[in-house]
């Protein structure tokens, strides 16, 4: 099982690595996976920047029986334009009783995650928060918020993750988040 497992992340490395020439953002959005499903855990907040935030909170709840959502709030002390604010995705996959780095980061403008949908970002039910640029001292929110699975790269082995969020206006840390997820495909059963 492990050899089977290394070898998917490999071949998941190397794929990452060679598709196409345009940016981080191109190759995420041309994501599309049907071959496993997530089990949202949580969001955390570990850490924002109190001098260019104004507010910041993440709140994941029980949103039915067998889902979980997610509401955020953010009010910033600058205007967000363009490529200013920069997200670093670091996964980490949980071995031998605790998180390790994962062979999966890249990086990505704020503005790009929204406006291309990446990962079902800016897919919010009710909110403003999937436009931007985003306002000086204007609190923007969303609700009800759930990952779209289907966005996301193919080929992840299964196994309980941590994602960080690290957001960075040019040179300044912004916050840190950390999302906690479960990646499990569905038994066939042979017929």
């Amino acid at each position: 099982m492990l050899d089977y497992t290394l070898a998917r992340l490999s071949l998941f490395t190397i794929g990452l690595f060679t598709l196409g020439t345009g940016t981080t953002s191109d190759l995420l959005s041309k994501f599309h996976q049907q071959e496993y499903e997530i089990k949202k855990e949580r969001f955390v907040l570990t850490a924002f920047n109190k001098t260019l935030i104004n507010y910041f909170s993440v709140n994941t709840f029980k949103y039915n029986r067998t889902a979980f959502a997610t509401n955020g709030t953010i009010s910033l002390k600058f205007d967000c334009v363009g490529d200013d604010v920069t997200v670093i995705v670091q996964a980490h996959l949980f071995l031998s009783n605790q998180y390790r780095v994962f062979p999966l980061r890249f990086q990505i403008s704020l503005c790009d995650c929204f406006e291309k949908r990446i990962m079902g970002l800016g897919d919010y039910p009710f909110g403003n928060l999937n436009v931007c640029p985003l306002k000086k001292g204007v609190r923007y929110y969303g609700c009800n918020w759930k990952p779209n699975v289907k966005r996301f790269p193919p080929g992840i082995p299964d196994g309980q993750y941590k994602m960080q969020f690290t957001g960075m206006h040019r040179d300044s840390f912004l916050f840190d988040v950390d999302y906690y997820v479960t990646i499990y495909r569905q038994p066939k059963i042979p017929n």
